[in-house]
């Protein structure tokens, strides 16, 4: 049971999501109250090269890496200043002044603190890390779908120069968590989109490339023109000019593709195999095709 009173809220969550062998209930329970922190908080280190500064010569969060992913570039987090002070400690940080320096963010900063991290090679945020506690980690690319999907809004400072969707990146994640909240930014950012890319069949150009996924056949689609292209190649389906016969349509125009392979056992859509593959069930576009 969670105590709604306690003092340390995360880790109260972090616990039940122990106990329930992290299952995606407890983890989105755990991920929903680290989004309603007031603020995260972090460990400071000197400017370094490889991280960004705001200009002023002040003290950024700690990047670094850990063992279990020597690879991989995490930004340190924690959900309470008294676990960063201790990490600060812990971590051989020299004293500035009257105490060790932690710096606290309000979560809608922190979190786009996190998401420009990105753009330096930073892969993900690991909350709580220490002596005491192992942490827990996301990618930093499933950030922003996070931030939006717990607290309901996008994060403040990115919608307008918020890059294309890393389709590949977001299924990479998706596989490597297996968290709800990045199969919602995958099924997001494909509505971003106005069209959906399809590879023509050759016997019939006006319908859609159908292929073995599995044990079933799927259709295949594609968020852009560059994987269809490259799929084509790897799958020898050009035509005799080295092109694919490319198909773009818009999702209501696709759902129709649905109907039409449905009667044949074709219940699923496999995007980008070439490359992430992430299979959806055409069903769940549509209900969502429906509403638009």
């Amino acid at each position: 049971m969670i105590d709604p009173e306690s003092q340390d809220i995360v880790g109260e969550f972090v616990k039940a999501a122990a106990a329930a062998g992290g299952d995606d209930q407890s983890m989105h329970a755990l991920w929903h109250a680290v989004m309603g922190l007031d603020a995260w908080h972090f460990m400071s280190t000197p400017i370094t090269a490889d991280v960004p500064v705001t200009g002023d010569g002040s003290p950024t969060p700690v990047v670094g890496t850990i063992p279990e992913m020597p690879d991989k570039k995490m930004l340190f987090a924690y959900s309470d200043d008294k676990r960063a002070w201790q990490a600060m400690i812990d971590n051989g940080y020299k004293s500035t002044g009257d105490g060790f320096a932690t710096i606290s963010m309000p979560v809608k900063n922190a979190a786009k603190y996190a998401y420009d991290l990105q753009q330096h090679g930073v892969y993900g945020i690991l909350f709580n890390h220490s002596k005491e506690e192992q942490g827990f980690f996301a990618p930093l690319i499933n950030v922003a779908p996070m931030f939006e999907y717990h607290v309901g809004f996008v994060i403040p400072g990115i919608e307008e120069d918020r890059p294309a969707p890393d389709f590949d990146a977001i299924a990479n994640a998706f596989r490597q968590s297996g968290a709800e909240h990045a199969l919602h930014a995958y099924l997001r950012c494909l509505f971003y989109l106005e069209k959906w890319t399809f590879v023509a069949d050759k016997s019939n150009p006006g319908a859609p490339m159908l292929w073995p996924f599995g044990e079933e056949i799927a259709l295949v689609g594609f968020t852009d023109q560059q994987h269809a292209a490259h799929a084509a190649e790897q799958m020898g389906i050009l035509d005799e000019s080295g092109h694919a016969n490319i198909l773009e349509v818009t999702p209501a125009e696709a759902s129709e593709f649905f109907d039409t392979a449905r009667p044949h056992g074709v219940n699923r859509i496999v995007f980008n195999p070439s490359t992430a593959p992430f299979p959806v069930v055409t069903e769940a576009l549509q209900q969502v095709i429906a509403i638009m």
